[in-house]
């Protein structure tokens, strides 16, 4: 509606060619401004990032929440990063169970790209089928070893030399300490 010029001074609907550039021209004109508005919030110069690669690593419950800080710490370092602000990856830190996790790879690696049922479905009971793999002990990763030559969809390869180490610690109370052994 506008308001008619030396009219009585009340508002008439637009008709043909300028109910057609105010359909037309109001949202180009809307478009271009935000268009701009973002080209040059966003250095507008730059070529978009690709996306980074994702790893998917899947560890023991209780090693999650170191695993998960070293993760955030390694995505927000410089090591991550590329020359033109990019990020070069994600990592997607979950966590099962050891029993879970040494069947799907030993026994279920195939239902983990096709699940076959309601029994056998290690993306539902574990997660995705990961990059990675760090168990809580080396024994675990002996287990899921695939013993048969059935049809695998994983190829376990383990570092000769632990991951990580945890130290052990006892506390006993100061009378019973014992002096240490030089």
């Amino acid at each position: 509606l506008v308001r008619r010029p030396g009219g009585p001074g009340g508002l008439v609907p637009l008709t043909g060619r300028r109910r057609l550039a105010a359909v037309i021209g109001v949202p180009a004109v809307i478009a271009g401004l935000v268009a701009t508005g973002l080209a040059v919030l966003h250095g507008g110069d730059g070529d978009p990032c690709t996306p980074p690669l994702e790893l998917r690593l899947l560890t023991d419950p209780d090693l999650e929440p170191t695993l998960r800080k070293a993760a955030e710490a390694y995505l927000t370092s410089k090591a991550n990063g590329t020359g033109d602000g990019c990020r070069r990856s994600g990592i997607t830190v979950y966590s099962a169970g050891a029993a879970a996790t040494v069947t799907a790879f030993s026994r279920q690696s195939d239902p983990w790209q096709r699940p076959t049922g309601e029994d056998t479905n290690p993306q539902r009971d574990i997660g995705p089928q990961p990059d990675i793999w760090i168990p809580a002990s080396f024994a675990s990763a002996d287990r899921a070893r695939l013993t048969s030559p059935e049809r695998t969809y994983v190829s376990l390869e383990a570092d000769p030399e632990p991951f990580a180490y945890s130290p052990v610690v006892l506390a006993v109370p100061q009378d019973l300490a014992a002096e240490p052994a030089a």
